[in-house]
């Protein structure tokens, strides 16, 4: 299994994904495929392909009204990262995010 906070973890236990309000959040279900969104780990490669993201980051979500990847870090915080790969903290938890949503 792949090393997610413990927030995000217990997130996808209980949804695997989500989405509601035109916000979707990316996850983990059984039978997904790693190939497609909404799978976590497929945005991830995608999203790495042009934005600076690092190794045990991860691409939750994707901001359709400021056109950007919402990623979270390995420590759990919530970042946004613009096309210039600028990083503005958004949350300092998953679940503090998730609720805003």
């Amino acid at each position: 299994m792949l090393n997610f906070p413990t927030e995000y973890q217990e997130f996808i236990e209980k949804y695997g994904v989500f989405s509601k309000n035109g916000v979707e959040i990316y996850g983990l279900k059984d039978g997904m495929s790693d190939d497609a969104i909404p799978s976590v780990i497929a945005a991830t490669k995608l999203y790495s392909k042009n934005y600076d993201i690092k190794e045990n980051e991860f691409v939750i979500a994707f901001d359709d009204y400021e056109n950007c990847p919402i990623i979270l870090t390995a420590d759990n915080k919530i970042y946004k990262i613009t096309d210039n790969n600028q990083r503005e903290k958004i949350a300092d938890s998953f679940n503090e995010w998730f609720n805003q949503n």
